[in-house]
């Protein structure tokens, strides 16, 4: 019996940029990535989040594995989107979690240096 093991490599970079987004944007979210929480509990959550993530985004990566360079422009791709998916995030989160006064000299303050 031979067992075919070639889809190794392409699974592992399909596990690698998806780790990539997830870890930056679990790092970034409000409450998982705050430093009160354990660095090991967060990278838990991020490697969990990628298991359940992977089999529905792995076809999504097809990489060619011979070159070096785009696979280090993709995974440069993928912590930037998940770096801003988290500080998106963080931010909404900050606001909404302002008080209404504050949001409003904020607000204000922005529509005057517009004009």
């Amino acid at each position: 019996m031979r067992v075919d093991i070639s889809f190794l490599p392409a699974l592992a970079a399909a596990f690698l940029l998806t780790f990539a987004r997830v870890g930056a944007m679990v790092m970034l979210l409000p409450g998982v990535g705050e430093l009160s929480l354990p660095s090991r509990v967060r990278l838990t959550i991020a490697l969990v989040l990628t298991a359940i993530l992977l089999p529905a985004h792995q076809k999504a990566y097809a990489v060619d594995l011979k070159a070096l360079g785009p696979v280090l422009v993709l995974l440069f791709q993928e912590l930037v989107i998940g770096a801003v998916l988290g500080l998106t995030a963080r931010l909404a989160w900050d606001w909404a979690s302002s008080p209404p006064s504050i949001r409003r000299k904020i607000n204000r303050a922005s529509w005057l240096e517009i004009f």
